[in-house]
């Protein structure tokens, strides 16, 4: 039982939106620093200095680096995730070929994150990689576009509510 404790989180990155929302999860509750260290915090590893949480963007093979440039801020945390918002300067040249660009996020600093027993994330753990998905520029047009996609599938899901209701009724009525 003690050794479940003493043993580090694994994180996972679970989504990646169309808005640069990302999630990261823990496998176990853990402690994170604050908000603003989790940004700003560096470490020295093998004399080089680096961010204690390093977030980037890798290209794709047809991808053009300069077309990626980004700013990233982390901004929720809970005893089992931590958000951040990637913002691009040119979000429409995100994963814009036939090979999607990769998220990267290393945990360089092993203290930035570690589980309520102890245990801190082990190295083959620190580097997470996923695929960014196509990103909508933030535009008051695309704010209008999300908004019309969340009333689609709210109607939709409550017109399959509704249908297996009557559904239901009308059986338990034939019955």
């Amino acid at each position: 039982m003690l050794e479940s404790l003493a043993k580090g989180p694994v994180p996972k990155i679970k989504s990646i939106d169309y808005n640069g929302k990302v999630v990261i999860t823990f496998d176990r509750e853990v402690k994170l620093y604050e908000l603003d260290q989790i940004v700003n915090k560096t470490v020295e590893i093998d004399g080089k200095t680096l961010p204690a949480l390093q977030v980037e963007v890798l290209p794709g093979e047809w991808s053009n680096v300069a077309d990626l440039n980004m700013t990233w801020n982390a901004t929720e945390k809970t005893d089992r995730s931590l958000t951040i918002i990637v913002t691009f300067t040119s979000a429409i040249n995100v994963s814009a070929s036939f090979e999607p660009d990769y998220f990267q996020v290393i945990f360089n600093d092993p203290l930035l994150c570690f589980s309520a027993g102890g245990g801190i994330i082990e190295k083959k753990n620190r580097l997470l990689t996923k695929n960014m998905p196509r990103q909508m520029p933030q535009t008051a047009g695309t704010r209008v576009l999300e908004v019309i996609i969340e009333v689609a599938v709210t109607s939709a899901k409550a017109v399959f509510v509704s249908n297996f209701a009557l559904n239901f009724l009308l059986t338990a009525a034939m019955q």
